[in-house]
């Protein structure tokens, strides 16, 4: 759990997140922890992307790439666990679609406005939207699948 805010809160937050999460990281003062969110929430959302390319083609010619990849210094156990949902086209929702979507669009937002280059979280978010489009709004963002195997 990412947290920030004044310095006097800090205890309290960690005593009140404690039973809900592993680890909380404290960021700083408030405004660190949304900024944060947006940095690794770019990485969920580009990763689960890219993922969704990868897998999309695999099935399209019929090859099985989660076992290409285990093992591997490229596995991931996300994979692992969205992989089959996407061939299946099941996503039940742990990241809504919609909100991954609009996640995206404040990356996009963040990077332009430090001068970041944001050309891949843009192309995350065109593809989110289409499956949102597309009535995936409230399934979980590996539904980006469906914006990838079935192009418009």
């Amino acid at each position: 759990m990412l947290a920030s805010g004044p310095a006097s809160a800090r205890a309290r937050v960690e005593e009140l997140c404690a039973p809900i999460s592993a680890k909380v990281t404290w960021l700083g003062e408030a405004g660190q922890g949304s900024r944060t969110k947006l940095v690794v929430n770019s990485w969920v959302v580009t990763a689960t992307a890219a993922f969704a390319q990868s897998a999309a083609l695999a099935d399209a010619l019929g090859v099985d790439f989660l076992p290409l990849i285990e093992g591997g210094s490229l596995d991931w156990p996300y994979a692992h666990l969205k992989g089959p949902l996407m061939r299946e086209r099941e996503y039940p929702v742990a990241f809504p679609a919609e909100g991954a979507a609009k996640d995206a669009r404040l990356v996009g937002e963040l990077a332009a406005a430090v001068g970041v280059d944001s050309s891949v979280v843009d192309t995350a978010r065109e593809l989110l939207e289409e499956a949102v489009a597309r009535g995936c709004g409230e399934d979980d963002m590996a539904a980006v699948y469906e914006a990838i195997r079935s192009p418009r």
